[in-house]
């Protein structure tokens, strides 16, 4: 099975990064690849801006290196990637 975009770039950015900063910065960014873009998503706003000063040239930089940069672009906002169930199946208990 083929590592995703976001995949390859934790790889690059957990060895360049110290193990603090992977896992208080980068590590809670949840991403959603798209054809043409790569979305993270930040929990809150601290961490967001918090990324966005101090990682996300690295993230963008990481990126175009493995995708074209003039058709590709990096988004960093707040959210939150929640799990898809399936019809009629909801995640809770059934009375």
């Amino acid at each position: 099975m083929e590592r995703t975009l976001w995949q390859k770039c934790l790889d690059q950015l957990e060895n360049e990064l110290s193990a603090q900063q992977f896992n208080t910065w980068i590590r809670p960014l949840q991403a959603i690849e798209e054809q043409d873009s790569l979305r993270l998503l930040a929990p809150n706003r601290y961490v967001l801006d918090s990324v966005n000063e101090h990682f996300f040239s690295n993230i963008a930089t990481i990126t175009a290196k493995l995708r074209d940069p003039d058709h590709f672009q990096v988004n960093l906002e707040i959210g939150s990637h929640e799990p898809v169930f399936a019809a009629g199946k909801p995640g809770g208990c059934a009375a």
